[in-house]
């Protein structure tokens, strides 16, 4: 993602590897970065995940921020009553 702002005196330039939003196909996707980790044995994944974000109250807050902002992009996009 990125953008410009300018004002009479400066320029600001904002860039970000992370893709906010993707829309493709009628479908919506959020694809955050922050609080991610590497999969690994899939098959113990989630019980890696679930183990690492119950220790951390940073991470449950931080993950409680991202599903929140993720769903708020994502209804800006979407008819009511099409998120899953």
């Amino acid at each position: 993602m990125t953008a410009l702002f300018r004002t009479p005196d400066h320029a600001y330039a904002y860039a970000s590897p992370e893709r906010h939003l993707t829309i493709q196909n009628h479908r919506a996707t959020v694809n955050p970065i922050a609080g991610t980790m590497k999969i690994g044995d899939e098959e113990s994944f989630d019980e890696r995940l679930t183990e690492f974000i119950m220790k951390d109250e940073k991470e449950r807050q931080e993950l409680a921020m991202l599903l929140d902002e993720g769903t708020k992009m994502i209804a800006d996009f979407c008819p009511h009553g099409y998120i899953k």
